[in-house]
């Protein structure tokens, strides 16, 4: 399985984390019931995922809770809505060399640029084959395999309630990120 599934996977299957948050320089929100405070001008994952499709190749400003980064190259992370679970990619560009593991944990302020990828079906269907094929081949755990066949599925539940022939994955290519303290 390739990296970008990895990622895609572990991006989707992302659990709600919980943190702590500062007063400073903050806007009180609602969402699901429940008050979160972001910093004045960034937006929520979720306020993000509403308006993704028009947003593509513009600057967004938003913070989360740092879930993940990568152990190889630092090059990537990932950040997740302590009150919905949203989550999304960050790809270490512009002012950003890198994130540090330490980092995992600590809410941030991400500024960058919007990106999407589109899973197609012949894309999704290529995944699916190398997915049932590793299943097959694999002699104990499974479960890897089991996870992406069910992403798979939903995927294309969405993609049919929807109307779309394609599955779109977004990620921001950050220019540069601030610690919220």
């Amino acid at each position: 399985m390739t990296q970008k599934f990895f990622f895609f996977i572990l991006t989707i299957s992302i659990a709600a984390i919980s943190c702590k948050r500062s007063d400073q320089n903050t806007v009180s929100q609602i969402e699901n019931g429940a008050e979160q405070k972001t910093v004045a001008g960034a937006l929520t994952l979720t306020e993000l995922y509403s308006a993704a499709e028009n947003e593509v190749g513009k600057p967004v400003s938003v913070q989360g809770v740092v879930n993940h980064v990568c152990m190889h190259s630092g090059k990537r992370c990932f950040i997740v809505d302590s009150i919905s679970g949203n989550s999304i990619r960050i790809e270490a560009r512009g002012n950003i060399g890198g994130f540090n593991k330490e980092l995992v944990g600590a809410e941030i302020l991400v500024r960058g640029v919007l990106r999407e990828k589109r899973l197609d079906n012949s894309y999704i269907d290529e995944w699916e084959k190398k997915t049932l094929e590793e299943k097959e081949a694999a002699e104990s755990d499974k479960s890897h395999c089991n996870a992406d066949l069910e992403n798979i599925v939903q995927m294309r539940n969405w993609m049919k309630e929807h109307n779309k022939p394609y599955y779109s994955v977004y990620f921001i290519d950050g220019n540069d990120y601030s610690i919220i303290e």
